[in-house]
């Protein structure tokens, strides 16, 4: 659960970090994989829906910008949060809601391989 305070999530292998306090996401050359790297502020308005908006330039692979322009509904729980607005990358516009629905559900996706990586170093 978030405190309220700034909480820090460091990058991949030490690469930069991602700042979380209420009212924004602040990317610090920060690499969540070392193969991309974000810079940039999202913006967090409102309680529900909760406004998210900001610029993210990704170097690495893929590169280009990020344009966030998205909400996020949490009226009717967690479960059944509701997606909203756009997420525009070099230039094509994705709807966040259309992307969400043809997304294969969370049991399908593949399983996260980097979390064993660390532990055997």
């Amino acid at each position: 659960m978030f405190s309220g305070e700034e909480q820090i999530v460091e990058g991949f292998e030490g690469q930069g970090r991602l700042v979380i306090t209420v009212s924004s996401w602040t990317f610090e050359q920060y690499s969540p994989d070392c193969m991309v790297t974000m810079d940039g502020v999202l913006t967090l308005a409102g309680l529900t829906p909760i406004l998210i908006t900001g610029d993210l330039d990704l170097s690495g692979t893929p590169e280009g910008t990020v344009e966030v322009n998205m909400s996020v509904d949490i009226s009717e729980g967690v479960e059944n949060l509701a997606l909203g607005g756009t997420v525009k990358f070099n230039g094509v516009v994705f709807d966040v809601a259309e992307v969400m629905a043809n997304a294969p559900p969370a049991a399908d996706a593949p399983a996260d391989t980097t979390a064993g990586d660390s532990a055997q170093e």
